[in-house]
């Protein structure tokens, strides 16, 4: 038999709790939200909303999600799923995510009238992608049709507009048997590559660079890597993502003598540490990391100059 009088503070600690995610799920007034209702379920789709003009439409996020300054939007989403309460608190139209629908299988039993879609985001065809299935979904209109025949695009055809011309501005046509080696890591002791068919790697390819990261054995997209498939691999330029306070110790760590000796990049001072997530994250606001990614991938030839 449990004690009464921890039965009591169960009771204390479960109603606590109902009030918190009551308390975190109505922040913003549902009723003030247009439809559709919108829960984002990762970053980068939340990104991606919010770079369209469909901010207003969420109601829930994730707790890795960022947000503009003075939006409290409730994180409502976990690598687990949802948490259920909270998201029904905030009554969505519509659940967005990467993963498999059936991870919300039991907010779905609740709310049967949501409708859950998922976008595929790994590479940069897959975004423009997502970004048209947007279009329809928010604002029910065929994009690309709208797109061919109107004068007056919609906000988030403008987007669509806005990524094209910046892939546009970036594009660098250069021979195969003239493309550097790049090699983009995540984290630099530990590092995680971006390996064939990633967004990363198609940047990579389109601003006339060779992804060196499918030289690194794995079958992930994004795979681990040791020192040795990297020394291996003879990128030409490397660039590392990593937190804002480790960039420094990073570029010490992969241009020190034991590098230079054995790295083309190390060598020839192509070591670059970058600290902006939008890098990690397949969404719209990968658009401004185009031109750095072009420059560093140009410094390759005489003194930085375009092709």
């Amino acid at each position: 038999m449990i004690p009464p009088a921890t039965r009591r503070r169960s009771l204390l600690a479960t109603g606590l709790t109902a009030l918190l995610l009551t308390a975190c799920a109505s922040r913003e007034p549902v009723e003030n939200v247009p439809r559709p209702r919108i829960i984002s379920h990762t970053p980068a789709i939340t990104e991606m909303l919010i770079d369209m003009g469909y901010g207003e439409h969420l109601v829930g996020v994730s707790n890795w999600c960022d947000l503009p300054p003075g939006r409290d939007i409730p994180r409502v989403a976990d690598a687990n799923g949802v948490r259920l309460e909270a998201a029904l608190a905030v009554r969505p139209d519509l659940l967005l995510t990467q993963s498999a629908p059936a991870s919300f299988e039991q907010l779905k039993s609740r709310l049967p009238q949501m409708e859950i879609l998922r976008l595929q985001l790994e590479t940069l065809e897959d975004i423009e992608q997502a970004m048209v299935r947007l279009v329809e979904v928010v604002e029910g209109v065929d994009a690309r049709q709208a797109f061919e025949n109107s004068s007056d695009p919609t906000r988030g055809m403008k987007a669509i507009i806005a990524w094209k011309t910046a892939l546009d501005e970036t594009a660098r046509d250069v021979p195969l048997n003239q493309r550097p080696n790049v090699l983009f890591i995540s984290g630099w002791r530990q590092p995680v590559v971006a390996g064939p068919e990633t967004f990363i790697g198609d940047l990579i390819a389109h601003v006339g660079g060779t992804n060196a990261g499918e030289a690194i054995p794995g079958t992930q997209r994004w795979r681990k890597a040791q020192v040795e498939s990297i020394i291996r691999a003879q990128p030409d330029v490397l660039i590392i993502k990593t937190t804002p306070e480790k960039v420094g110790k990073a570029r010490e760590f992969w241009t020190s003598q034991r590098f230079r000796a054995l790295l083309p990049a190390a060598r020839n001072d192509r070591v670059f540490a970058v600290s902006n997530d939008a890098w990690l994250r397949p969404s719209p606001t990968l658009k401004d990391m185009m031109q750095p990614l072009r420059t560093m991938v140009g410094s390759v030839w005489a003194s930085g100059d375009e092709q």
